[in-house]
Formats: C-alpha cells, structure tokens, sequence
C-alpha cells in the first residue's frame, strides 16, 4: 500500500504539475481542413433545420447554431442593485442570528466557543463601513 513516505512511482511530486506541458495543441494544418468544411457543416444544419422528420429538438438547435455563427450570440443583460445591502436595514441582532444560521451554529456553542465576539466583530467592521447608520438607528428604535 503507498503512503505519504512510500509514495506510488507514478504519484505528482510536490509543487510540479501534473501536466506541465499543458493540453496538446490542434496541429495546425487541421484548422485549415476545417475551416474548408464550413460550408457542408452549415448546409447539414440547414438541412436538419429544413427537415419536418428531424425532431424538434435537433431542427431548433441547428437554427440556433446557424442564428449564432451568423449573427453572433445574443447579448444578456443583467440588473443588479449594487448601491443597497440586502441587510443593511436589519438590526445587529437579526444580522448576528441569520449569520449565526447560515453557519449552522447554536446560540448555545456560539457562546461556548466565542463565535458572537467574532460575528460581532465583522458586523461592527460593516457598520463602522457604513458611518454607524444601523447602529443609529438601533439606539433610536
């Protein structure tokens, strides 16, 4: 059996790759020989597209594949609200127990093994972050 002092002879050694010369590269006559077989592989998508036997499925995802190459995949627009917090209007007690939930950790054990200090100290770390806002408006409340 290998161990860590009798290691397999085909093991990686520490710190070296396992593959240092990376994924092999296409030769590159292949790229031409394939480039030349463009326009049989678009007139085999147009003719699965054109084919009411080929499944749905097959006929969508070649125009799909004919749409893209000619015209380019189309572009995805994301929103998002970066400016709010989606906790900056919660207390420092409901940040410590959804932080303390998300950690799988007790009430109990948190004190045991002094987590509160610890989340305390990061949400303190937020506050402080943020000008005291929260902390404001948890002495007014």
């Amino acid at each position: 059996m290998f161990t860590k002092d009798n290691p397999s002879p085909t093991a990686f050694k520490k710190g070296q790759s396992g593959n240092p010369g990376g994924r092999a590269r296409m030769p590159a006559d292949w790229h031409e020989t394939l480039k030349a077989k463009t326009p049989e592989a678009i007139e085999t998508l147009a003719s699965v597209m054109q084919d009411k036997r080929a499944a749905a499925s097959a006929r969508v995802a070649a125009a799909i594949a004919i749409l893209d190459r000619a015209w380019g995949k189309p572009a995805q627009n994301i929103t998002a609200d970066i400016n709010e917090s989606p906790i900056a209007h919660l207390s420092f007690a409901e940040r410590r127990k959804i932080l303390m939930e998300k950690m799988g950790i007790t009430p109990t054990a948190a004190t045991a093994i002094g987590v509160t200090t610890t989340i305390a100290a990061a949400i303190n770390d937020d506050e402080d972050a943020d000008g005291g806002a929260d902390e404001e408006a948890d002495a007014q409340a």
